[in-house]
């Protein structure tokens, strides 16, 4: 029996990753991706959270080997640094309850590595950097010669029948058909909401990217504090905003409830997070460039299954979970194609915060 194809809207890090996963496994692939909402791209922060302050869901997972080319991964010593006792109590009950190396740094070992913050975790040696961009850049390259490539116009919205998505219309006004048993994948992060509504809020992360030899090499490949970041990376040094970011969209009203937690947050705000970056490192305010992430009120991705052929993608931003697990893959796979029972990811779960890192 032939596979059915699968119609990628949206090609970012989930989009490449899931359309490649696709290729691989021999199914058709057409991918809906232009760089007209540039603006609107998520660039991860550079973090793989394999283990370090996740979320109980996330560690009764398989830790499985990543197929990730090693020239973009930096690993090394990473450090979480916070004033906050109630932010360490939590890192401590999380130590408490799962198996990992991670652990608290002693005075001396943060001397050691030059950190005068009260409190400092040592990331778990499973997390590492890595350069996500570049390896999305290179993905895509690849993917243009082994897809349909759909780049002319971005996607507006989806043309229903029988609760069956008969075509994608264009921002221009072209109109491409979907076949009977092809299944539609939207995976376009926090932009979601202009086409279903979802439990998503939109976070702004500032950052500026700065040669590798313009800062001193420090004992760590990683230090966040609660307002300021350092990530050295393999041919360059990311100077980032620590654990905060600017709220710069809401999730529908519908949603607003889920979110009450969440927005009485210290990490978010409206107000610029670039301020203690700036003044520590010296930088101009437009220096600054930043990237727009999804974020669920539990931090934990949605995968949703809607009518017979849309599956919804999105909520991966600060949860720590990576479409590059092989069990995620699969997952979404699964859902696609609708093998599957229990999906612990649907938007009508009950959204309660489990993360130790916020």
């Amino acid at each position: 029996m032939p596979k059915p194809k699968i119609h990628v809207v949206g090609c970012g890090q989930v989009g490449a990753t899931m359309s490649n996963y696709f290729v691989n496994r021999h199914f058709p692939v057409s991918i809906y991706d232009t760089k007209k909402n540039a603006k609107y791209a998520q660039v991860p922060w550079g973090w793989m959270r394999r283990m370090s302050l996740q979320q109980m869901e996330r560690l009764q997972l398989p830790l499985c080997p990543l197929d990730l080319p090693q020239n973009h991964i930096s690993q090394g010593p990473m450090v979480i640094s916070t004033s906050s006792e109630l932010r360490s109590e939590k890192w401590k009950q999380w130590l408490r309850t799962v198996h990992t190396d991670a652990r608290l740094l002693t005075e001396k070992e943060a001397q050691d590595f030059e950190i005068h913050e009260k409190y400092n975790l040592l990331c778990d040696s499973h997390d590492y950097l890595f350069d996500f961009n570049q390896y999305k850049s290179e993905l895509i390259r690849t993917l243009q010669s082994q897809t349909e490539w759909i780049d002319k116009s971005s996607a507006k919205r989806f043309v229903w029948k029988n609760n069956f998505i008969q075509g994608i219309l264009l921002e221009n006004g072209q109109y491409h058909s979907i076949e009977d048993e092809a299944q539609v994948l939207l995976c376009v992060g926090n932009q979601t909401k202009h086409f279903l509504p979802v439990p998503v809020a939109g976070i702004s992360l500032q950052y500026r990217v700065v040669p590798k030899d313009a800062i001193p090499p420090k004992p760590y490949i990683a230090h966040w504090t609660d307002n300021r970041s350092i990530q050295y990376f393999n041919n360059y040094v990311k100077l980032g905003c620590g654990m905060n970011g600017t709220l710069t969209s809401l999730p529908p009203m519908k949603f607003w409830s889920n979110f009450f937690h969440f927005l009485w947050k210290q990490n978010y705000s409206w107000q610029n997070a670039t301020t203690a970056v700036r003044e520590h490192w010296r930088l101009d305010h437009d220096s600054f460039e930043s990237c727009q992430v999804d974020i669920t009120p539990d931090f934990l991705p949605i995968v949703q299954p809607i009518g017979k052929n849309l599956t919804v993608v999105c909520g991966l931003s600060g949860s720590g979970f990576t479409v590059y697990e092989p069990w995620f893959q699969e997952h979404v796979k699964n859902v696609i194609l609708r093998e599957i029972s229990e999906n612990r990811f649907r938007i009508d779960r009950k959204f309660e915060a489990t993360s130790f890192l916020y």
